[in-house]
């Protein structure tokens, strides 16, 4: 008697290869930033490559092709939506402008190793965007402390009683 359906057994081959395959590809590309950047463990490079190949086939023996849009939910290094969502406008604008400064730093990298001038350009212009957008941010959350602090202030003083100074 069996107890999973195939179809349940298949499903779990599937989910268990899309999980190898994105840790795969997060060990391996954090691991090559580093490096880039001047840290991370180049001698764990070739495994990390060969775990990558082996996660990869396997995905693609689970799910008869091999990831693509995946992909880039896996690696992607920009905040979530729904986690900005529930922050306070300020905030996901201070973070949006995070992940701009990241992004442009990751094309700028690419960009010089492969001697893409425009392309670096152009990275370099989306993470002065980012800066701008993050600074912005900034000054706004700063104003909205300020007032919320002469807020409290003029409500304490309002609350206080009113004593006539000892003569």
């Amino acid at each position: 008697m069996d107890l999973v359906s195939p179809d349940t057994e298949q499903n779990m081959k599937r989910q268990q290869a899309t999980a190898e395959m994105a840790y795969a590809s997060r060990q391996l590309v954090a691991n090559l930033i580093r490096v880039v950047r001047g840290a991370g463990r180049p001698f764990q490079l070739g495994d990390q490559c060969a775990d990558f190949l082996n996660a990869a086939q396997v995905y693609r023996a689970a799910h008869g092709v091999w990831p693509t849009e995946e992909m880039h939910d896996w690696l992607s290094v920009r905040g979530k939506a729904d986690e900005r969502n529930l922050v306070e406008n300020a905030y996901a604008e201070k973070m949006s402008g995070v992940d701009d400064i990241i992004a442009g730093s990751l094309q700028v990298a690419a960009s010089r190793m492969l001697d893409q001038r425009a392309q670096a350009a152009a990275a370099e212009r989306e993470m002065a965007l980012g800066i701008d957008a993050r600074e912005r941010a900034l000054d706004a959350m700063r104003r909205a402390i300020q007032l919320e602090a002469k807020t409290r202030e003029a409500a304490d003083r309002r609350r206080s009683p009113r004593t006539k100074p000892k003569s």
